[in-house]
Protein backbone atom coordinates (compact mmCIF):
# COMPACT_ATOMS: atom_id res chain seq x y z
CA UNK A 1 0.00 0.00 0.00
CA UNK A 2 1.71 3.02 -1.01
CA UNK A 3 2.49 6.00 1.51
CA UNK A 4 0.42 8.47 0.63
CA UNK A 5 -2.99 5.49 1.32
CA UNK A 6 -1.54 5.56 5.12
CA UNK A 7 -1.32 9.20 5.46
CA UNK A 8 -4.73 9.65 4.02
CA UNK A 9 -6.33 7.35 6.21
CA UNK A 10 -4.52 8.46 9.38
CA UNK A 11 -5.62 12.17 8.18
CA UNK A 12 -8.90 10.99 8.03
CA UNK A 13 -9.14 9.66 11.67
CA UNK A 14 -7.66 12.58 13.48
CA UNK A 15 -10.47 14.47 11.36
CA UNK A 16 -13.09 11.89 12.34
CA UNK A 17 -12.45 12.34 15.87
CA UNK A 18 -12.11 15.85 16.00
CA UNK A 19 -15.42 16.01 14.64
CA UNK A 20 -16.26 13.61 17.24
CA UNK A 21 -15.24 15.89 19.70
CA UNK A 22 -16.79 18.92 18.35
CA UNK A 23 -20.37 17.72 17.47
CA UNK A 24 -20.34 15.29 21.08
CA UNK A 25 -20.31 11.69 19.47
CA UNK A 26 -20.18 8.88 21.83
CA UNK A 27 -17.19 6.75 21.61
CA UNK A 28 -19.17 4.03 20.87
CA UNK A 29 -19.76 4.96 16.99
CA UNK A 30 -15.65 4.66 16.66
CA UNK A 31 -15.54 1.63 18.38
CA UNK A 32 -18.46 0.16 16.58
CA UNK A 33 -16.51 1.24 12.98
CA UNK A 34 -13.39 0.19 14.24
CA UNK A 35 -14.96 -3.36 14.34
CA UNK A 36 -16.77 -3.48 11.29
CA UNK A 37 -13.89 -2.67 9.74
CA UNK A 38 -12.57 -5.27 11.10
CA UNK A 39 -15.17 -7.57 9.73
CA UNK A 40 -14.41 -6.65 6.50
CA UNK A 41 -10.87 -7.15 7.33
CA UNK A 42 -11.12 -10.36 7.90
CA UNK A 43 -13.40 -10.95 4.79
CA UNK A 44 -11.49 -9.49 2.28
CA UNK A 45 -8.45 -11.79 3.62
CA UNK A 46 -10.92 -14.54 3.59
CA UNK A 47 -11.66 -13.74 -0.27
CA UNK A 48 -8.37 -12.90 -1.31
CA UNK A 49 -8.29 -9.02 -1.62
CA UNK A 50 -5.03 -8.09 0.07
CA UNK A 51 -5.20 -4.34 -0.73
CA UNK A 52 -8.90 -3.91 0.46
CA UNK A 53 -7.69 -6.08 3.67
CA UNK A 54 -4.48 -3.78 4.65
CA UNK A 55 -6.54 -0.66 3.87
CA UNK A 56 -9.47 -1.87 6.36
CA UNK A 57 -7.06 -3.25 8.98
CA UNK A 58 -5.48 0.12 9.20
CA UNK A 59 -8.38 1.92 9.11
CA UNK A 60 -9.85 -0.29 11.80
CA UNK A 61 -6.62 0.26 13.83
CA UNK A 62 -7.34 4.19 13.68
CA UNK A 63 -10.93 3.85 14.59
CA UNK A 64 -10.31 2.21 17.43
CA UNK A 65 -7.17 4.11 18.64
CA UNK A 66 -9.88 7.12 18.04
CA UNK A 67 -12.44 5.73 19.67
CA UNK A 68 -10.27 4.41 22.94
CA UNK A 69 -8.72 8.73 23.33
CA UNK A 70 -12.51 10.04 23.13
CA UNK A 71 -13.94 6.85 25.74
CA UNK A 72 -10.61 8.89 28.04
CA UNK A 73 -11.80 11.85 27.01
CA UNK A 74 -15.09 11.33 27.96
CA UNK A 75 -14.51 9.42 30.74
CA UNK A 76 -12.44 12.40 32.54
CA UNK A 77 -14.75 14.92 31.93
CA UNK A 78 -17.66 13.07 33.72
CA UNK A 79 -15.33 12.47 36.73
CA UNK A 80 -14.26 16.00 36.69
CA UNK A 81 -18.03 16.89 36.64
CA UNK A 82 -18.88 14.30 39.60
CA UNK A 83 -15.93 15.86 41.53
CA UNK A 84 -17.80 19.54 40.84
CA UNK A 85 -21.08 18.68 41.97
CA UNK A 86 -19.48 16.97 45.19
CA UNK A 87 -17.69 20.20 45.94
CA UNK A 88 -20.72 22.24 45.35
CA UNK A 89 -22.91 20.36 48.18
Amino acid sequence: MPPVVELVLLLASVIFGILCLHYHVSYRVSIGAGIVALVVAGLALALGVEDVENMSGLLAYYLLAVGVLLALLEYRSESQQIIREESSD
